[in-house]
């Protein structure tokens, strides 16, 4: 019975979720999440084996999650997928600034940026830096332990 009701409603619900539209910020914040992977690869700065990576990028004041991408590796082609679909989520929006932790490989991403614009990248902030955090994207300790990330301040 419970299966037949998700049958019948998750479309509709799916459905009704894609025709929403986010008021979206000038503004995104975007970073990357070790996990563990069946068939990940050994990262050999972390001496881990079965290493993946999730790229996020999301709105900075609405916390829309625009893109979450999975890659083998933590390179410029993951940071890339990540913001080409995240292009392709926010359509039309006018963004100014993405924020970023310091890896070196989003600045690279920057050059191959597709559109009429390109964004200024805001790098080497973290969760540890009163001046620029990127609290509302460091997911390691929520998506790994299932808490949650509110009451994080914003500087």
């Amino acid at each position: 019975m419970l299966y037949r009701w998700i049958e019948a409603f998750v479309p509709r619900i799916g459905e009704y979720a894609n025709s929403l539209t986010p008021e979206l910020s000038e503004t995104w914040q975007a970073d990357e999440l070790f996990i563990k992977m069946e068939g990940g690869v050994k990262d050999i700065q972390y001496k881990q084996n079965n290493m993946a990576f999730l790229w996020n990028v999301m709105d900075r004041k609405t916390r829309f999650l625009f893109a979450s991408q999975l890659s083998t590796h933590r390179n410029v082609n993951g940071a890339m997928g990540a913001f080409n679909e995240a292009q392709k989520v926010a359509k039309d929006s006018q963004l100014e600034k993405i924020f970023s932790d310091g890896l070196n490989v989003y600045p690279q991403a920057m050059t191959y940026w597709e559109g009429e614009s390109k964004p200024e990248l805001v790098a080497r902030i973290g969760v540890g830096k009163t001046h620029a955090n990127n609290n509302r994207t460091e997911l390691n300790r929520t998506q790994r332990e299932g808490e949650s990330s509110e009451g994080l301040e914003e500087h």
